[in-house]
């Protein structure tokens, strides 16, 4: 999920897990919001924090909460045995000058799932 808001002052992004369904797929009674990393302030950082957002989403169903600093360290890559699709969401909230009301949904492991569906359909 991504907002933005045309507020006074200078840019920024914070970036988000929501989780509204536990590791079973049952819906949670409250969503639960993991604020992922600090507030960024140079827009060329969010696309690496975004990947590791995702990955995050994709794999914390199996860790544990606190773990998600794995995902945030330097020197962090890639893990393997990650579920293919998560119903939960990464949140992106955006502040600065000029911008508009927008909102964006990222379901992780959608597309790579949908392109694995249709090409065995095939």
């Amino acid at each position: 999920m991504f907002q933005s808001s045309g507020q006074e002052g200078n840019w920024s992004c914070q970036i988000s897990l929501r989780f509204m369904y536990d590791k079973e797929g049952n819906l949670l009674p409250q969503p639960k919001i993991l604020t992922f990393g600090n507030m960024l302030y140079n827009a060329d950082e969010v696309e690496k924090t975004l990947r590791r957002a995702q990955d995050a989403l994709l794999h914390l169903p199996y860790l544990d909460e606190h773990e998600a600093e794995i995902f945030l360290q330097g020197d962090y890559d890639t893990m393997e045995d990650a579920i293919g699709f998560s119903r939960n969401v990464v949140r992106l909230e955006v502040w600065g000058p000029e911008l508009v009301d927008v909102t964006f949904i990222d379901l992780p492991g959608i597309i790579s799932n949908a392109s694995q569906v249709c090409s065995s359909d095939s």
